[in-house]
């Protein structure tokens, strides 16, 4: 069900976005082409029913229109001078409708969740890779996490990371190249082997670490878990 209440949305198998309600003909809406727009993370808030709030990757936040599903650029965003949503209760933008509105969470990039050293060719091998999936990159990078879970612990300047041995990724690769053959292996094994940073409150390793300071408040998993 979307904010108001007024239409359900849902994902589709052929990764469209159903929308269907009462006052309005069913229709489905595909993702925009990326590249996309990176951000930190978006929220919807009482205060503003129209609007959706995001924060920008250098931590400042603006706000956009929940309507229409569209590219969202920068230059559209609108200032926003409340507090923080983490600080109002405010609802997480489901992971699956980012792409649709032509964004991608920072958190869940290479370079903040699965520290991986990667060329602009490997990169671009990437982005190709999630989008003949139909998906952005960060929720292909999610499907990697999924599969088995890191079993090698290490600690590195205070934080905490974790990592799938040789046996494992293998046997991951193997599981994935069943489903799809056609599947770059090089590039699945290099993912596979990123180190994940662990979250020291919640155990999880599928979200972006906060600070407060030099403090670990948590991830940004288990904080927006907080308000909901």
């Amino acid at each position: 069900m979307d904010k108001f209440d007024k239409y359900d949305v849902s994902e589709t198998d052929n990764n469209t976005l159903l929308v269907q309600g009462d006052s309005i003909n069913s229709k489905e809406v595909e993702a925009p082409k990326g590249p996309y727009l990176v951000i930190n993370g978006a929220w919807y808030v009482d205060q503003f029913p129209t609007m959706i709030v995001a924060e920008k990757i250098d931590g400042t936040l603006g706000m956009f229109y929940l309507t229409p599903f569209r590219k969202v650029r920068d230059e559209e965003l609108k200032p926003y001078k409340g507090y923080h949503p983490r600080k109002m209760k405010g609802s997480p933008l489901p992971d699956y409708l980012y792409r649709f509105y032509g964004l991608e969470r920072s958190g869940e990039t290479l370079s903040e969740v699965i520290r991986v050293r990667i060329s602009p060719s490997e990169k671009e091998k990437l982005e190709a890779t999630a989008e003949n999936d139909g998906k952005s990159v960060s929720e292909y990078l999610r499907g990697m996490i999924k599969l088995s879970d890191p079993s090698i612990k290490s600690v590195e300047n205070g934080v905490a990371y974790v990592t799938r041995s040789a046996e494992q990724i293998l046997s991951d690769v193997q599981k994935l190249l069943q489903d799809k053959p056609d599947a770059d292996k090089e590039l699945i094994q290099m993912l596979l082997g990123g180190k994940y940073p662990l979250c020291p409150i919640c155990g999880d390793y599928q979200g972006n670490l906060q600070f407060d300071g030099s403090a670990i408040i948590g991830c940004e998993k288990c904080l927006d878990d907080k308000q909901e």
